[in-house]
């Protein structure tokens, strides 16, 4: 299935509507679902060169809204939604000790998340800060990816 779905976001790269599927796709993934939007924008900074810090502005403030969802679905399912899975799983003995060391060392655990290319939906969903601070480290780590992209795309233009 995200075989097929990844096919697709190719095909969108060069289409009209390009860049608010990336920002759906932005929006999506920093909330729940895995597939990054680098995907999309990569290919289409190689069509528009010119348009790659605009596709990787889009990507931030579509990462940064998506963080809200993330933070509403955990913030507000968890106790209903969350822990019947957990329970079912019989992993919530697990949960607590995830979210325990989530609590002790979440500073850390963002700025490792923020060098990987780990959804960040993990995070929103399991964690319990304030949606200030999730929007805050949604572009913290958005933004430079985005960015690093958008300038790698925009100079292999220049010595090409």
């Amino acid at each position: 299935m995200l075989r097929r779905f990844y096919d697709w976001l190719l095909l969108q790269a060069g289409k009209k509507n390009a860049t608010w599927v990336m920002a759906g796709i932005s929006f999506a993934e920093s909330s729940f679902f895995p597939l990054p939007p680098d995907v999309l924008m990569i290919p289409m900074c190689l069509a528009n060169r010119r348009r790659a810090f605009w596709y990787a502005t889009v990507a931030t403030v579509s990462s940064v809204l998506g963080a809200y969802l993330g933070y509403a679905i955990g913030y507000y399912l968890f106790a209903s939604v969350g822990e019947q899975i957990l329970r079912f799983y019989g992993a919530m003995d697990t949960f607590e000790a995830l979210r325990e060391k989530f609590l002790r060392y979440g500073v850390e655990i963002i700025v490792l998340k923020g060098m990987t290319a780990a959804s960040p939906s993990s995070i929103w969903v399991c964690s319990r800060w304030p949606a200030w601070y999730r929007a805050a480290s949604a572009f913290s780590w958005s933004r430079p990816s985005y960015i690093s992209s958008a300038s790698r795309r925009a100079s292999s233009s220049k010595s090409a």
